[in-house]
């Protein structure tokens, strides 16, 4: 069984991940950002929270309710069965677990053993039932659980009601999202911070990339590039105002600074990273991290990823009023400048300043799009001057093509990034470009491992990095399909689908020889990637 076969749930305002035994492994109250109070995925010692029947435990089975992030696990004993029904209420930071017993009465016991502040205080959350707790009993009917901080606001003796209400919604909010896609656009959703707009990179810390190594990062924050990406997979798929609001959130976020490339969910822009040594760490895997000091670099795609979405949305009917096209305006003015300037990159290198494609290429994009904005809008000078500066960028990214014949990481660079794969879904240049499918070739020779594409070739500041990266493998799909290698597009994406974990999620990287999941976990970047791909592959004539 993998460590990361956990279902996922949430409501805007809270992220709770459940094990295939029915135990909350991560919870942090009262948003996604704040210290855990349950924290067993990092340290058995951080807090516990379990269903624990007397009898001896055979097997376990987890689903969601179809198209919904409600989750039942079933726990079979020899002693009969329990399900476990997890849901968070509505626009509270609270969780909601009903236990049944399926077979006639059970002993069970319910150890519920909180520790706020990351494990490092007892307490943080208060149960609400009418049930014993740290103690057997004879669960004999339904029984109702609300975690909630300090006084709940959620009615046990409404716990039918919710649940039903919850998961109608969830089906309402899916609407006519194919099946295929569904449980990544409600993982894109539990991401979303519903007070603000904010989409965060993923719901936990510190799983590491690769096990033994310190790459441990915390990813519960709002990254502009991951969110943007998230915004723009759910406004292709009809959800148009979580992606105005990300926007929105962005917007007011920046302000009239430089844009960050990350905030807290509040908009907050002191992110300090420190450990936490007293944490063991996910199987035994240190540092545990919080914060993030990625948060303090320079990331010169920001203002690309805004601009892309502001002209989606444009395109979509909502248009910028007259002070946010202003605003739009000095992101792709600075974007302008940055795209000569070196910056720390996509893999946000620490230490590492160069001339990134990826970043060159997002400044195109704000240059490309403005001026699609402008045109729009009737502004000729600015669509003029933006369109000119925007073509001569694109021909200094080809002509380093030109010099190693792909698109490697960098300028003056003949290192493969898979970074790289994602040009043409930009527009940067065609599917069909030798150069492009260049660079692919040379992604697969490179970076490919047992059908899961690394990220790059160099040796980084924690040496030399092993694992794959779940988007990489998507953008090479999405490649694939736009090089017009259809077939084999369908292939790899099959492929990654058939790696999700039991209840249909990923995490951010695999360890590619034993096939196992690592990094933070579920991850946006994934279920975008799946989204992304899945309609590149559809609009290439399949599926």
């Amino acid at each position: 069984m993998s460590a990361l076969d956990h279902g996922v749930l949430g409501n805007g305002h809270l992220i709770a991940l459940i094990s295939p035994a029915a135990s909350v492994d991560w919870l942090c109250l009262p948003r996604f950002d704040s210290p855990s109070v349950f924290a067993g995925l990092l340290d058995p010692a951080a807090g516990a929270f379990e269903v624990l029947p007397e009898a001896p435990l055979l097997q376990t089975e987890a689903a969601y309710h179809p198209r919904s992030n409600g989750l039942r696990t079933t726990l079979y004993t020899a002693a009969g069965r329990v399900a476990v029904d997890d849901i968070c209420p509505p626009g509270v930071p609270e969780l909601l677990r009903i236990l049944r017993p399926m077979d006639g009465p059970l002993t069970i016991r319910i150890r519920f053993e909180p520790r706020g502040d990351y494990g490092r205080a007892p307490g943080g959350a208060t149960l609400w039932t009418r049930a014993p707790v740290n103690s057997s009993f004879t669960l004999d009917g339904p029984l109702a659980m609300v975690v909630a901080q300090g006084a709940a606001r959620t009615d046990p003796a409404d716990a039918q009601a919710i649940l039903r209400g919850a998961v109608a919604a969830d089906r309402e909010w899916c609407g006519s999202v194919p099946d295929a896609l569904a449980r990544s656009a409600l993982c894109l959703r539990l991401h979303t911070y519903a007070p603000t707009g904010a989409i965060i990179a993923a719901a936990t810390t510190s799983i590491p990339e690769a096990l033994g190594t310190p790459r441990t990062w915390d990813y519960r924050y709002a990254w502009i590039r991951d969110g943007a990406f998230a915004a723009h997979a759910l406004l292709e798929l009809g959800f148009t105002e979580e992606a105005r609001r990300f926007l929105d959130f962005v917007v007011e976020a920046v302000g009239d600074d430089v844009p960050r490339p990350l905030y807290g969910v509040g908009g907050e822009r002191d992110l300090p990273e420190r450990k936490l040594p007293h944490l063991a760490g996910f199987e035994g895997t240190g540092p545990v991290r919080v914060g993030n000091a990625a948060a303090l670099q320079r990331q010169h795609d920001s203002e690309g990823q805004i601009v892309w979405l502001a002209d989606a949305l444009d395109r979509r009917g909502v248009s910028p009023d007259a002070a946010r096209y202003a605003w739009l305006a000095r992101q792709v003015d600075r974007a302008a400048t940055n795209a000569d300037r070196p910056d720390d990159g996509v893999w946000e290198f620490r230490g590492r300043p160069r001339l990134y494609t990826f970043s060159r290429a997002w400044c195109w994009v704000a240059l490309h799009r403005g001026a699609r904005l402008a045109d729009r809008r009737g502004d000729e000078e600015r669509a003029r001057r933006w369109r000119t500066r925007a073509d001569a960028l694109r021909g200094a990214l080809l002509a380093e093509a030109d010099r190693v014949g792909f698109f490697a990481q960098a300028a003056g660079s003949e290192d493969a990034d898979a970074s790289s794969l994602c040009l043409a879904s930009l527009g940067l240049i065609d599917g069909r470009d030798p150069r492009f499918v260049a660079t692919v070739r040379r992604c697969e020779e490179v970076l490919l491992t047992n059908g899961l594409m690394r990220r790059y070739q160099v040796v980084d500041d924690f040496g030399e990095t092993t694992s794959a990266f779940g988007l990489c493998t998507l953008w090479w799909a999405e490649a694939l399909a736009r090089i017009g290698e259809v077939s084999r597009a369908e292939s790899v994406l099959d492929g990654f689908l058939a790696r999700a974990n039991p209840v249909g999620l990923f995490s951010e990287d695999f360890d590619p020889d034993a096939g196992r999941m690592l990094g933070n976990f579920p991850q946006v970047y994934s279920h975008v990637g799946i989204i992304e791909a899945w309609r590149s592959i559809r609009t290439s004539g399949r599926r």
